[in-house]
C-alpha cells in the first residue's frame, strides 16, 4: 500500500534570509529537515521528538504541496504562506512553544491548523485539470495504459450494498482472481450522477496493481456528461507521481 500524506510537501521553498529571528530560524530548519527526511534533526526541534518518526523514509511519508514562504513572527509562532495549484494561497502559523530546552515546533498543533485551512480552501476552478478530447490513455506505473473496457460488481457489506466500478487496459477475466495483470482504475468513489469536479479526500480514484497494491489519487479532475438515459461520458485528468498520468474520456453504461 502506497501512502500519500497531504501535508507539508515542498518542491521549492522560499525562505527568509539574513536577519532571521530565533523562531524563524527554527521554522526554517523544521521545513528543511522534513524535505530531507532528517529524523535526527526533527527529533531535536519538535516538542515531542517521537513524532519525528512519521517523516522517516520507512514511514511512507510523501510530500505533495508546491511552495511555501516563511513570513513574520506572530504570537503563536511564525506565519507560513502555502501556495497550491488551482487554490488560493493560505497563511497558517507554524506553532512554536517555549520549553525548558528552548523553542520547539508543536507538530500536532501546526498540522491541525494546516489541515483545517486547506480543507476550508475552495479551488479556483470547477475543473482544475484540463481534459483532452481523446480516448482515456496515458501511463500507470510508468508504462503505457489505454482503456479497453469496464467492469461493475456489487459488494454486499451486510448493512449496505455498493457498486465497484473498475477500468481495465486489457481484455482479461475480471471475475477471476489473478486473471488480470495490468494496473486498473477503481472509480467507485466518483459521483456519476452529477457533473464531476476536482478529486479530493472523498471523490478520488484508486490505482490497483495486481496482486494487491493500491494507490489513491486525490489530485485531478473529472467531468460527467449524460449521453442518454443509461450512458454517461466520463472525462478524467490527473498527473501524479510514480509515473501515473491519464487523460481522456470513456463511455459508461450507468443507471441512476
Amino acid at each position: 500500500m502506497k501512502i500519500e500524506i497531504l501535508s507539508l510537501a515542498i518542491f521549492s521553498t522560499l525562505l527568509v534570509g539574513c536577519g532571521d529571528s530565533e523562531k524563524q530560524t527554527l521554522v526554517k530548519r523544521y521545513f528543511n529537515a522534513m524535505q530531507s527526511k532528517d529524523v535526527v534533526i526533527l527529533q531535536s526541534i519538535l516538542k515531542k521528538p517521537k513524532n519525528a518518526a512519521m517523516f522517516s523514509p520507512e514511514s511512507g511519508f510523501s510530500m505533495t504541496l508546491k511552495n511555501i514562504e516563511i513570513l513574520d513572527e506572530v504570537d503563536k509562532g511564525v506565519n507560513v504562506k502555502y501556495s497550491r495549484f488551482c487554490y488560493p494561497d493560505i497563511v497558517v502559523p507554524t506553532i512554536v512553544v517555549n520549553t525548558d530546552s528552548g523553542y520547539k515546533v508543536d507538530l500536532m498543533a501546526t498540522m491541525k491548523g494546516e489541515f483545517k485551512a486547506m480543507k476550508e480552501a475552495k479551488p479556483l476552478r470547477k475543473y482544475c485539470y484540463d481534459f483532452e478530447d481523446k480516448p482515456l490513455s496515458g501511463q500507470l506505473n510508468g508504462k503505457p495504459w489505454n482503456y479497453v473496457k469496464s467492469h461493475s460488481r456489487e459488494i454486499n457489506w451486510g448493512t449496505s450494498i455498493t457498486t465497484n466500478v473498475s477500468l481495465y487496459a486489457e481484455d482479461c477475466d475480471m471475475e477471476y482472481s489473478g486473471g488480470c495483470n495490468l494496473p486498473n482504475l477503481i472509480i467507485s468513489n466518483l459521483n456519476l450522477d452529477a457533473q464531476g469536479g476536482n478529486l479530493g479526500p472523498k471523490e478520488n480514484i484508486t490505482i490497483h496493481t495486481p496482486p494487491g497494491d493500491n494507490e489513491t489519487i486525490s489530485q485531478g479532475s473529472y467531468r460527467v456528461t449524460a449521453v442518454d438515459d443509461k450512458t454517461v461520458k466520463l472525462e478524467l485528468s490527473f498527473i501524479a507521481g510514480n509515473g501515473n498520468a491519464l487523460n481522456g474520456h470513456i463511455m459508461l453504461e450507468h443507471t441512476k
